[in-house]
Parts: structure tokens; C-alpha cells; sequence
């Protein structure tokens, strides 16, 4: 297991949902400017990645800031050390930590935000592992408000949306998960038909692909648990296909069976012109002894 990134965050810190409107009031163009540009050109180094004052600013309809999506997307080593920077701020005095949103997410994570001189210097984010033995569909949920909190602060995403993908930005996208989750409604009430609600739920999630997600990343921990899970609550309702394991493997025998390659969705201008399957983005669901098909996006063939 991969050393936790958590450091012990303030005492009673309140939970907090995605869609709600981070704290207002000033910012990091309110903090003295030398220590913002210092906190900036640290965080560059560790994550080896342009960093900009306006990268800590969340935006105006609640989106994380930008800081939080390069965190997210950086592979384990460079996210622990980004994390310990924000948290040796604090320990030397330069910085006092402040309030943030506490989420559920695949393993500990703590980016702490910080305060300076009674101004915010930087909203932070903490990830608590979900419980053991929780039930499959109510991991799902309990995840998804954490991917709509990652994919607020996210540069750019590619969109999957029916039979093409977009580029967006994420605050674009998170803005379209919510009004979708707003609408598909808690799990404890889709009575009639659970499956689907599972595989809506996941659906809502996997169709943003960040494509410069490391593995080991946060976002990348956070796509394999929603379908770990995903696929655990379909088992448990008899409805998941065995075999889903070879929907990544493109040449793999029952990826004909399982996958829906007319509606599909290649990325075009992905650098890897591999043809392999980037994110499986619906889940395949067999029900009353008919299957419905999986949707992935695929990255192009070599001179296609």
C-alpha cells in the first residue's frame, strides 16, 4: 500500500458537498505577494508544472481551484511531496491552516489550505477512505460528489458525450455532472431498477477523461474505485457480465461480446495512437437475458 498523503487536519473540520459555495471573501491577491509568488514557484518545482497565483483562486460558482486539479492529476511521489510543502507551511508559521471541504475518496489524501495574516491563501481538500464493508451502490454515491469536486478544478477534460468527445473546460464539465446527479436522484430511491441507476451513476463519472492523470493519481485512484464498486453492485444484483475484466484489452475474446465499437468513442488528437482502450465509460449490464453493451473511449490507431 502507498504511504497515506494525509497529514491530521484541524480539529472539527465540517464536511462539505461539491456544489456548495466555497467560503467568500478574499484571497491570494489579498496575501503578501512575495510569499504568494514564493508558494507558487514551490509547488511549480515539486510537480514539475507551471503554477500561477490565479491557481489558487476557486471560481465564482463554487469550482476548486486549479491547484487542487495539478495535485490530482500528479503521480504519488510528487502529490505526497506537494501535500508535506503545504503542510510544512503550516508547521513553520509562515501560513495557518484553513477551513476546507472534507470528501470521501479511495485513500487518505489532505492538501491543506492555508491562511495568511486572516486572508485565505489557499482553499485545501481532505479525502477520507471510504469505511470498510459499505455497500457497493452507496460507494458510488459517496464518490461521485468527490469526482465533481476534482474534475471543478481540472484545467481541461476530454468530454465523452454520446458518439464524440470534447474538449471542456472542467468547470464546464462538473457543472454537467451535478445538474445530471441532480436529476438521476439518490440510489435509496431508484427501487424499480438499481442496475440502472448503477450504471447511470457510474456513466456520470467516466465520461470526463483527463488525460493527464497519472497513474497512481489521485483522479486515477478515484476512476478505479468507481468502477470497482460499480461493477460489485451490479454482481451483487446478478446483472454484471462475467469477463468485464477484458473490457480494457481490446484483442481480448469477449471484448467483441461486451463492447458496443459502433457507438464507442475515439479521441482523436491523442498523442498514443495505440487503438487501447483509454476509460471504459458504461459499464456493460445483462439483464433479463439480454446484455446491454459497454461504451469505451478509445485512443486512435496508428495512421488512422
Amino acid at each position: 500500500m502507498a504511504p497515506s498523503d494525509a497529514v491530521k487536519p484541524a480539529e472539527g473540520a465540517r464536511p462539505a458537498r461539491p456544489d456548495e459555495a466555497r467560503t467568500p471573501g478574499s484571497g491570494p491577491e489579498d496575501a503578501p505577494a512575495p510569499l504568494v509568488r514564493a508558494l507558487c514557484d514551490d509547488l511549480a518545482t515539486v510537480l514539475s508544472t507551471p503554477v500561477d497565483p490565479a491557481d489558487l483562486h476557486p471560481r465564482h460558482d463554487g469550482a476548486a481551484p486549479p491547484l487542487l486539479g495539478l495535485v490530482g492529476v500528479a503521480a504519488a511521489g510528487p502529490r505526497q511531496v506537494a501535500c508535506r510543502l503545504l503542510a510544512e507551511w503550516v508547521r513553520a508559521g509562515t501560513a495557518e491552516r484553513g477551513e476546507q471541504p472534507e470528501l470521501w475518496g479511495p485513500s487518505a489524501v489532505d492538501i491543506a489550505g492555508l491562511r495568511l495574516g486572516g486572508e485565505r491563501l489557499l482553499p485545501g481538500l481532505t479525502l477520507t477512505p471510504l469505511p470498510s464493508g459499505l455497500a457497493p451502490r452507496e460507494a458510488v454515491e459517496r464518490l461521485l460528489p468527490t469526482v465533481a469536486e476534482l474534475l471543478g478544478a481540472m484545467r481541461q477534460v476530454a468530454l465523452v458525450d454520446r458518439t464524440r468527445a470534447a474538449t471542456v473546460p472542467g468547470w464546464s464539465a462538473r457543472l454537467r455532472l451535478l445538474a445530471e446527479y441532480d436529476a438521476l436522484g439518490p440510489a435509496a430511491a431508484a427501487t424499480g431498477d438499481p442496475g440502472a441507476w448503477v450504471v447511470s451513476a457510474h456513466h456520470l463519472a467516466a465520461s470526463a477523461f483527463v488525460p493527464e492523470a497519472a497513474e497512481g493519481s489521485v483522479w486515477a485512484q478515484l476512476m478505479a474505485a468507481v468502477r470497482t464498486h460499480a461493477v460489485r453492485a451490479l454482481a451483487e444484483l446478478g446483472e454484471a457480465k462475467e469477463g468485464e475484466g477484458e473490457l480494457d484489452r481490446r484483442g481480448s475474446a469477449d471484448f467483441a461480446a461486451l463492447v458496443d465499437m459502433e457507438r464507442s468513442v475515439t479521441l482523436d488528437g491523442y498523442p498514443a495512437r495505440s487503438g487501447n482502450v483509454l476509460q471504459v465509460v458504461r459499464l456493460p449490464r445483462e439483464r433479463a437475458g439480454r446484455m446491454e453493451k459497454a461504451l469505451v473511449l478509445l485512443a486512435p490507431r496508428s495512421g488512422g
